[in-house]
């Protein structure tokens, strides 16, 4: 009896073990546990997705690749427009990187002239910080340079005392911080050595900008049609409400409303914050002393009035640029215009 018993006893321990072993495998096939359903995906989602790929790789000049998923993007929707002007850019660059006939070679590709340089940028960032908050640098300048200032900026100056020029002193800059050497030289107006420093922070005046000035114009002004894409009128935004903008382009876009001005109005006016033409734009009729120039019917109005929060916001930052308005020391013009009819002038009350 003790050896039956024993047997029956070892034999139900091992039904036990194998029916353990066949739960933990369907528990394992996932039919014995909840699941997180997939997160759906609709041709819309997956068009914006391969248009943002595009996106990139054209930024990073692999344009074959940039027209594959530029393609793709418009294969599942054609009503993309932004995927369909930016396979326009795509090919246009293929076309100017193309094997030259009989060669065999292909042509130095050309530079992207319409967006400011790095250089530029760093010029624009350089001019427009504010030392008087609390700022931490990131860049470089090249130790050629610092002795340069110093040599001919510094040594020359008379209003400097002789204490403030010796030798100690001169260490004393030469090992001070990124942010203390930038800012002495610009505090002495040496702008001819800005093309000579990198400066990577940007100021925050430029922040304010990327994530609150201008997501209004792309989501506003820069549509198809209008100030957007390749064929803008007038005056182009760069880039799209559904990709994030590029440092170029952002950069671009600010110095943009720096140098344009129309009827008397300037698109970005630091005297008159108010009177700057891309608020005046934006404005219902009844209130602007620039009125937009375009299609009245086409124009939409964005602020509710003279209160409107946004509009508040846009005045408060231009009072944070620096004033009067600096002399960037940048030569840029942006690409000819497709030609348009002429628009209405602006009336000035």
């Amino acid at each position: 009896m003790k050896r039956a018993s024993l047997t029956a006893l070892l034999l139900g321990a091992a039904i036990g073990l194998y029916s353990l072993a066949a739960l933990s495998t369907v528990w394992g096939q996932g039919l014995g546990t909840p699941t997180t359903p997939a997160t759906p995906t609709t041709p819309a989602n997956d068009a914006i997705s391969h248009y943002r790929k595009a996106k990139d790789l054209f930024d990073a000049e692999k344009y074959a690749d940039a027209k594959i998923e530029a393609e793709a993007a418009i294969k599942l929707d054609g009503q993309l427009q932004e995927a369909k002007l930016l396979l326009n850019r795509i090919n246009a660059r293929l076309t100017e990187t193309a094997p030259a006939t009989g060669t065999g070679t292909t042509t130095k590709p050309v530079a992207k002239t319409d967006l400011l340089t790095t250089e530029q940028i760093s010029r624009l960032r350089l001019t427009e910080m504010d030392f008087t908050a609390d700022v931490r640098l990131q860049g470089k300048i090249p130790p050629k340079t610092l002795d340069e200032f110093w040599a001919k900026v510094v040594l020359p100056d008379a209003t400097i005392s002789k204490n403030d020029k010796s030798d100690d002193a001169r260490r004393a800059f030469l090992g001070a911080n990124f942010t203390a050497q930038v800012k002495r030289i610009r505090e002495a107006g040496a702008t001819q050595y800005y093309d000579k420093i990198t400066v990577n922070t940007d100021p925050a005046a430029f922040v304010t900008f990327r994530n609150k000035i201008q997501p209004f114009l792309l989501q506003n002004c820069a549509t198809v049609g209008c100030h957007g894409g390749a064929d803008a009128h007038g005056y182009r935004i760069y880039g799209t409400p559904l990709v994030a903008t590029t440092e170029a382009e952002t950069y671009t876009n600010f110095y943009r409303m720096t140098t344009y001005a129309r009827g008397g109005g300037l698109m970005l006016d630091r005297d008159k914050p108010e009177s700057s033409l891309f608020i005046q734009y934006a404005m219902r009729l009844a209130d602007a002393a620039y009125p937009h120039p375009g299609d009245k019917d086409v124009v939409k109005v964005k602020f509710s009035g003279l209160t409107d929060v946004r509009l508040r916001d846009m005045v408060d930052w231009i009072k944070t640029l620096r004033y009067p308005a600096p002399n960037y020391g940048i030569s840029w013009a942006p690409p000819a215009a497709p030609a348009t009819a002429p628009a209405t002038a602006p009336v000035k009350k």
